[in-house]
């Protein structure tokens, strides 16, 4: 019989052609291309068990997956190069094939105990002695587990059945491969025929020797096993994905960039296995790179953080499952196979908006946790192994000391992308008291959420959102600067167009105060009354204000009580002319308007006006001019 490695079969891969193909040709280039990354997944047999260059292994799914939505628009060339058999499975005939059925009967797993794929230890077979290595048995009993966990705990549908499908299966038990793969890949799911368009029958295969990565430059787990345990729950989890939705991906059919797909995979693992924390060696990729999106993905091994971002993207359904329940993955991957192709994050708002918040809400949200990850973390309010997590990337550049005040910044060294942010840090002066007066002013193609964290170690921290009009532009208050270490602003774009999107920013000091008539000492101004705008005025002007009432608990620095508040219009006779504000006022800025229009709701005549804020004991007047 005709000696034909598994990993040539698998270089030599074939996907059933799918009717939903296009006639389109691709370019000999882009063919090239595939066709090395496909052979790339495999390696030589003469590296086998030797460490590479290494950043982190990953998944090699995406790669089969551009195959499956290609392989009819390859050129006869191509396919010659990609396949020479019928059948796209594996063929074991040259090796003494075996195969095992998992004891739960989920799984039927296929091997060599000889040749380039011969599973690690083949010829130790004692627990138990059954005449199957115990490699194999011990991943019979991991993949068990993985299916009834994400099966039966979580919820999530069965992949569907190859049972149609006779060669190397057929019947209706999952197939798994044991195969030898180049250090950089951990395992596979290949998307195999669609079942029911959009869903898609798959098998999955194996490393056959995860004791590589136990040993130096890698030593990412324990024993082997664990790297089987997280990445037979990682390419499970591809398997019942195909099932929902085998187009969920962005980019195009020649350049898919299933970021969803992966970042998902990733939080499985953490769901099956909590105690292995694979994902930890991941997340740099994230936190020191926050303005990518969260739709990045590369097939650029040079470019490692784009190469790696889907993986390190875990935190975004981390953030998700922590905040809203795991079941929220669920119902999400079930509205993404409503429809065919690319529409998680809509999926995600559709999902979102069921349960009372929205995608951009729970973004801006996102950003906010992302800060308190290391030695800021806070594993009772944000993530719950977020002591674990790097810390968040701060340009230099923006990251400003307690004298840069008064600052305007208009180059931005990383603007963020569509679903990406940025982190500022306004260092604060506890020998300086008064308020910091934040502006954005953000490209206003985008849509923005920002937000202002005052942060101090050891107390709970203090949030605010900066209010953007239609161009894009706000400015916020923080009152009592120097009752924190830092003021972060977070910069976070929503818009999922493909763009990166740039901003300025300003920051100054007031350091107005006022007196304290028993002590004699120098206080904080709580409140500020600001100029009308347009002033003078025809038919209505804008009247801006701020409350910020003392601290009711010197322990709870970011705690402040309601003060009652009046905002009222007075003529040059010092007659009151109209009440605007008349009621109780938390923390923060406002904004009201004034129609030119007495109590009664008649129009007043043009001249001179004076509006008087008071709030507590403090009280401000300023003029304003009414034109007719």
């Amino acid at each position: 019989m005709k000696r034909i490695s598994f990993c040539v079969l698998l270089i030599l891969f074939l996907v059933t052609a799918s009717i939903y193909a296009s006639d389109q040709k691709l370019s000999s280039a882009y063919e090239q291309e595939l066709i090395q990354r496909v052979k790339g997944v495999f390696g030589s047999e003469d590296q086998k068990g030797k460490a590479t260059d290494f950043t982190r292994p990953v998944c090699a799914t995406p790669i089969f997956v551009e195959v499956f939505e290609n392989y009819d628009k390859l050129s006869p060339e191509a396919r010659r190069l990609l396949s020479s058999l019928t059948d796209p499975r594996p063929d074991y005939s040259w090796a003494d094939p075996r195969t095992y059925d998992s004891e739960a009967g989920y799984f039927k797993i296929h091997y060599v105990v000889s040749g380039k794929d011969s599973v690690f230890e083949s010829s130790v077979d004692t627990l138990p002695a059954d005449g199957h290595p115990d490699y194999i048995n011990r991943c019979a009993e991991i993949l068990d587990y993985v299916w009834e966990y994400e099966m039966y705990t979580l919820g999530y549908n069965q992949p569907p059945s190859d049972g149609w499908h006779v060669p190397n299966g057929g019947d209706g038990k999952y197939d798994v491969y044991v195969a030898y793969m180049d250090t950089g890949y951990l395992g596979m799911t290949y998307p195999e025929a669609y079942y029911i368009y959009p869903r898609a029958t798959s098998y999955i295969a194996l490393r056959s020797d995860y004791s590589l990565y136990t040993r130096p430059p890698y030593t990412l787990w324990e024993d082997q096993y664990d790297g089987m345990k997280v990445t037979a729950a990682h390419e499970f989890f591809h398997a019942i994905q195909l099932g929902y939705d085998a187009k969920e991906y962005g980019g195009s059919s020649a350049a898919p960039k299933p970021y969803w797909m992966e970042m998902t995979a990733v939080w499985m693992e953490d769901m099956v296995y909590d105690e292995i924390n694979d994902y930890l060696g991941y997340l740099k990729y994230f936190f020191h790179y926050p303005w990518l999106s969260l739709k990045t993905f590369s097939y650029n091994e040079l470019d490692i953080p784009r190469y790696m971002h889907a993986y390190a993207s875990c935190v975004w359904p981390i953030y998700l499952s922590e905040k809203f329940g795991s079941e929220i993955i669920r119902q999400i991957w079930i509205e993404c196979g409503e429809l065919a192709g690319d529409n998680a994050f809509s999926a995600i708002d559709e999902i979102l908006t069921s349960i009372g918040s929205s995608f951009d809400q729970a973004f801006q949200e996102f950003t906010i946790w992302n800060y308190f990850t290391y030695s800021r973390a806070d594993t009772q309010t944000f993530y719950s192994e977020g002591h674990l997590f790097d810390p968040i990337f701060i340009y230099s550049t923006q990251n400003h000391s307690s004298g840069s005040y008064p600052l305007t910044v208009n180059t931005i060294p990383k603007p963020p992308d569509n679903l990406g942010s940025n982190y500022v840090s306004f260092k604060t002066n506890a020998s300086v008291l008064g308020d910091l007066n934040v502006g954005f002013y953000g490209d206003s193609t985008a849509t923005w959420e920002v937000s202002l964290i005052g942060y101090k170690a050891g107390n709970p921290p203090w949030f605010s959102q900066i209010s953007l009009n239609g161009l894009q532009n706000g400015a916020e208050t923080v009152f009592d600067w120097q009752l924190y270490d830092r003021i972060i602003m977070v910069p976070a774009v929503t818009t999922q167009e493909d763009n990166s999107f740039d901003y300025a920013y300003t920051a100054t000091v007031d350091t107005a105060s006022d007196v304290d008539e028993e002590s004699g000492e120098t206080v904080p101004s709580s409140v500020r009354l600001f100029q009308n705008y347009p002033n003078p005025f025809n038919a209505t002007t804008l009247i801006p204000f701020a409350v910020a009432a003392p601290p009711v608990d010197s322990s709870q620095l970011t705690v402040h009580g309601p003060i009652h508040t009046t905002l009222k219009i007075y003529n040059i006779l010092g007659q009151e002319i109209r009440t605007l504000v008349d009621e109780e006022k938390l923390r923060g800025t406002y904004e009201v308007s004034w129609d030119g229009k007495d109590n009664n709701r008649i129009k007043v005549a043009s001249g001179i006006y004076f509006y008087k804020l008071q709030a507590g004991q403090y009280t401000e007047i300023k003029k304003m001019l009414l034109v007719k």
